[in-house]
């Protein structure tokens, strides 16, 4: 029996979040600094004058962003770090964190 397996490069920093749940929760003028979110669900999120700077998404990399009135569904962010990031208003349902802990691993495509 032969499978394909691929894997991607992911890198992980000590984060542990254990089962978090936020209901109605409002930040404003937040700044956060090297965060990393490892499997984050997140269900009506409304953002509101937000300002990203440096951020990167899956190799992704925004500057001054500004999203208003955004609704995200069942978002996974992994290796996602922020710095500078404002945010106001914003409301967060159902979300969850897992414990993960993982330090530079890397997969590559195997073939059994």
């Amino acid at each position: 029996m032969f499978y394909e397996i691929m894997f991607y490069e992911v890198i992980f920093c000590e984060v542990i979040f254990y089962e978090v749940i936020f209901y109605e929760v409002i930040f404003c003028e937040i700044i956060f600094c090297e965060i990393i979110f490892c499997e984050i669900i997140v269900y009506d999120v409304i953002f509101c004058k937000i300002i990203f700077c440096e951020i990167i998404f899956c190799e992704i990399i925004v500057y001054d962003v500004i999203f208003c009135e955004i609704i995200f569904y069942e978002v996974i962010f992994y290796e996602v770090i922020f710095y500078k990031i404002i945010f106001c208003e914003i409301i967060f349902y159902e979300v969850i964190f897992y414990e993960v802990i993982f330090y530079k691993i890397i997969f590559y495509e195997v073939i059994f």
